[in-house]
């Protein structure tokens, strides 16, 4: 048809512009251009200009795609930088080179764009909106609020992407309860699926209805076609489970929909733990074996997870040998024979949420009893994460430091050591393949009839990521560890606390894990090769002068021994596999070992656990493995 017209009538105006329509109308930009073009501009009317102008500009947005696909963002950003000095600024321009800044992470970059948007229509809702986004992303939370009070953007009832984002923008500078209203409101406009409206809609919520949050979820997880609208909680569950091809929003869904399902589910875990020491210990002193079965109950409370806990302890050090170093038996003919064991009970608590935890734990049933506990706070600098701790934790390294014991020479009660100070982590990790971290400690290490002591900790790592898919890690890097303590207390005679304390060690460790999962088996496995070099000062063999002065009562040559400083050093290596399987959707089985060799120190341990879920769950497995510590191993 329209052939035969432009055949007839090629330089009518008329014609030119309703055969430019009908191609644009059918994705034919080139070639409507090219129609319009028979005809002079000067003759063209408004309608065949603003026709034009958008061509061209939906002509270049094509190339301009291409060009930021292909990873040239650069050209094009020159390519509308032009566009602006020939046509003058255009409201809809400079908001999509503001947000590309945004996008790169370059919020300083956008603003003038904004600012020169504002000056065109100081009304605009998107302009006023962008720059709000702006200023949160520079930190300027103090402008943000203020613009949000003073030109908040008048936004359309039915733009729901617009309300999430201003929704956002308000519990970005903490008005969390107007965010949340926001947010409820437009969810309850919603007239077609929008997983991302309501999967926002559902994080503003949690914290103060997670079962609402949950609803939201589900239905987000409904509109994205991951659940069926008539799921069972199992069902919903396992609409969770991670798929590598999952996009940015599919991911997030199953994620938050994970994460708040297993911050309201209460779980029971039934855990045993056996520790053995593999270097050569000493019988009745550092030949220790350690037995913790422990009860754990965790469930969620006051926005966040609490805890309580029974561990039933046993510690079997094994018998004295004649002349053993142990209290005052040197100062006699021996203390043979006399067994080194302890059985006690610990009964422990604590909450954690995202930024603070805090437990406290006590013991019943050694010969010296003890109250434990620690808080943490976590925040963000970014982009690092830091946290700082402050704890007062035991010394669980041999029966004597952990539960203390009794001289069978002298009666006298000696032990029972704990770490009190502060730690400071820091990391940095953006989600790419390398990752780094850092920790800093200092702590003093007090015991009954212990001389008192210090330690200084520092440690850092880097980390490289070589596989990071869902279901399968490989990682390898290097850690490096210095510590030390001011006092060699390492020894089982009076005043010492029997704790490994040189006073200079450092290490080099290269350490790989492997991480795999299937739909209901998950294991890691993880090994570290090192060098160590270690420094022991010698010490007095009793270092309290009140503790030497009963011992020197009995034999004055025992009382004034000392022992020698020594310096070590040789490879270390650590060797580790722990696995969970998946009974039901409700029971998982776990379990594991641990093999530690060091020339000074090698600590081994194998536990094995069953954990019972509350609510049925079939999402994903945890990947890595992080199965319960004995509260003596807190940190």
């Amino acid at each position: 048809m329209f052939n035969d017209l432009l055949t007839r009538q090629p330089n009518n105006p008329i014609a030119r512009y309703a055969h430019a329509l009908f191609l644009s109308g059918t994705a034919r930009d080139v070639q409507a251009i090219a129609s319009l073009n028979h005809i002079s501009e000067r003759d063209w009317d408004d309608d065949m200009r603003a026709l034009a102008t958008r061509l061209e500009r939906r002509e270049l947005m094509s190339r301009i795609d291409k060009l930021r696909d292909s990873g040239r963002e650069s050209v094009a950003v020159e390519l509308m930088q032009e566009r602006l000095s020939k046509n003058g600024d255009s409201v809809d321009d400079l908001l999509l080179l503001a947000d590309w800044a945004a996008i790169r992470g370059e919020p300083a970059v956008g603003a003038p764009y904004v600012d020169r948007a504002l000056h065109i229509d100081p009304a605009h809702p998107e302009a006023r909106l962008m720059r709000i986004e702006l200023l949160l992303a520079m930190g300027r939370t103090a402008d943000a609020r203020e613009s949000l009070r003073t030109a908040s953007p008048a936004l359309a009832e039915d733009n729901g992407n617009a309300n999430r984002r201003l929704a956002n923008s308000w519990a970005a500078v903490g008005e969390r309860q107007k965010a949340r209203q926001i947010l409820q409101q437009a969810e309850a406009r919603l007239e077609r699926p929008d997983p991302l409206l309501r999967r926002d809609t559902a994080r503003l919520v949690a914290d103060v209805d997670p079962t609402a949050a949950m609803a939201y979820y589900r239905q987000a997880l409904i509109d994205a076609e991951l659940l069926g609208a008539s799921a069972s909680d199992a069902e919903l569950t396992r609409a969770t489970r991670e798929n590598e091809k999952d996009d940015w929003l599919v991911r997030s869904l199953r994620r938050d929909t994970a994460a708040l399902h297993q911050q309201q589910d209460t779980t029971l875990t039934l855990q045993h733990d056996h520790g053995w020491r593999n270097d050569d210990g000493t019988p009745g002193i550092s030949e220790l074996l350690t037995d913790t079965t422990l009860l754990h109950l965790e469930t969620p409370a006051a926005g966040g997870r609490s805890f309580v806990r029974a561990e039933r302890l046993a510690l079997d050090a094994g018998k004295l040998e004649d002349d053993a170093p142990f209290g005052a038996c040197r100062a006699v003919s021996g203390c043979a024979d006399q067994s080194q064991r302890a059985t006690a009970t610990l009964l422990a608590g604590g909450w954690r949420s995202e930024r603070l935890e805090a437990d406290l734990g006590l013991t019943e049933g050694f010969e010296i009893n003890n109250l434990y506990g620690g808080v943490t706070g976590r925040g963000d600098l970014n982009p690092v994460s830091w946290s700082l701790s402050a704890s007062r934790r035991p010394m669980s390294n041999s029966l004597l430091s952990y539960g203390g014991a009794r001289d069978p020479v002298t009666g006298t009660r000696w032990g029972a050591v704990t770490a009190n100070g502060t730690s400071l982590g820091l990391s940095w990790d953006e989600g790419g393949a390398h990752g780094l971290w850092s920790s800093l400690g200092y702590h003093w290490l007090l015991g009954d009839n212990v001389a008192s002591n210090s330690r200084f900790t520092a440690m850092t790592g880097y980390y490289y990521k070589l596989v990071d898919r869902t279901d399968e890690r490989v990682r390898t890097g290097l850690t490096l560890i210095h510590f030390g303590y001011d006092k060699d207390l390492s020894g089982h005679t009076l005043g010492h606390g029997g704790y490994w304390s040189p006073q200079n060690y450092n290490s080099i460790s290269v350490p790989v894990s492997y991480g795999w999962r299937n739909e209901d088996w998950s294991v890691l496995l993880e090994s570290s090769v090192g060098w160590s070099v270690s420094r022991t000062d010698g010490s007095r063999d009793y270092p309290l002068s009140s503790l030497r002065s009963k011992v020197a009562a009995i034999n004055v040559d025992v009382a004034n021994r000392t022992s020698e400083g020594s310096t070590s050093q040789g490879v270390s290596y650590r060797l580790q596999g722990l696995f969970e399987r998946r009974l039901s959707d409700h029971f998982v089985l776990g379990g594991g070992v641990s093999l530690l060799q060091s020339d000074e120190y090698a600590p081994s341990r194998a536990l094995l656990y069953l954990r019972y879920s509350f609510m049925p769950w079939r999402g994903d497995l945890a990947l890595p493995i992080e199965p319960l510590q004995p509260y003596a191993d807190f940190r």
